[in-house]
């Protein structure tokens, strides 16, 4: 006996196959389609961070020079004061630094300034 399911394929129904194979097509179309647009975000997004990382990247040369040129004294503080300071990070909007003017200790001030 066939079966009242409209869907179902049988040899006395193949006409049905083609119907089939065109919801499949439409769902694997729109899955696809899907997954495009959630690609795409995601090469935005990744692009967004290779621009933040070039940047940070060119900061941190800075940094590095300055610090290089710094009096050993400066830089012995540096490694000696590391525990117990708490610097934070910058707000991202607006700040191309690693630390917001009010955070960064004196001697990375001295150490910019003469970059």
């Amino acid at each position: 006996a066939a079966s009242a399911d409209p869907d179902r394929i049988s040899h006395t129904h193949p006409c049905r196959l083609p119907s089939q194979l065109g919801q499949l097509s439409t769902v694997a179309a729109d899955l696809f389609d899907s997954l495009g647009e959630e690609v795409a975000r995601s090469s935005e997004q990744l692009g967004t961070l290779r621009g933040r990382l070039v940047g940070v990247t060119e900061r941190l040369a800075q940094v590095d020079d300055a610090l290089s040129a710094a009096p050993p004294e400066e830089t012995t503080e540096l490694c000696d004061a590391g525990t117990g300071l708490d610097y934070r990070a910058a707000p991202a909007e607006g700040s191309g630094h690693l630390f917001s003017a009010a955070s960064r200790p004196p001697w990375v001030v001295a150490a910019l300034e003469r970059a």
